[in-house]
């Protein structure tokens, strides 16, 4: 079987892919075609498709069927909309496709934390990096504001300055640092 679905952006089809994603997938990259192979077919995307792929047992041919399949996809038509900021910064940041997600909501288990973009610059290393674009310049701080009043339940305060802190977790000794520029928020955790 073949499910492709239009998610409507490269946020909903690349949110989608990180669900179906686990630490193990080996995920490759053929031009704008992100995938993993499973037992019995492959899941993937490519702008804003998502697509699933799948067998009814596990064989070469199911195999080298799904790999047709994903050059069929890089056939597909090039949305008209815009490549969302988030996605091209961190492309621009040197990060794979693969390797960036977007969360639409309950960012970092807070419901008031909604759209924002991630990247992974070292696949071996748990840190990503975050970038989110408020409304306004006032709404990027509320949200700042809220997202340092809830991590202070769980994070010692390391350094704080009007636009940036830094905050280290007080069992697991990680680290997360947020900083605010115009209406953007953006750091590592």
């Amino acid at each position: 079987s073949i499910e492709l679905y239009n998610q409507g952006s490269i946020a909903g089809s690349s949110g989608i892919f990180a669900e179906h994603r686990s630490p193990e997938s080996q995920v490759e990259q053929e031009g704008a075609n992100t995938f993993f192979e499973t037992s019995i077919g492959l899941i993937g995307r490519k702008d804003h498709f998502f697509y699933r792929i799948a067998g009814n047992r596990s064989s070469e041919s199911i195999r080298n069927k799904s790999r047709q399949l994903v050059q069929s996809f890089s056939e597909l038509p090039a949305p008209e909309s815009s490549v969302a900021f988030g996605y091209q910064l961190l492309q621009d940041l040197n990060i794979k496709p693969a390797d960036i997600r977007h969360q639409a909501v309950n960012v970092f288990q807070y419901d008031f934390a909604r759209d924002f973009w991630f990247g992974k610059p070292d696949t071996t290393s748990l840190a990503e990096i975050f970038v989110h674009q408020s409304e306004s310049e006032e709404d990027a701080l509320q949200l700042l504001t809220q997202i340092l009043e809830e991590h202070q339940y769980e994070y010692q305060i390391i350094r704080k300055t009007e636009d940036l802190a830094l905050l280290q977790h007080n069992f697991l000794k990680s680290y997360f640092i947020v900083a605010l520029q115009d209406s953007f928020i953006f750091g590592a955790d």
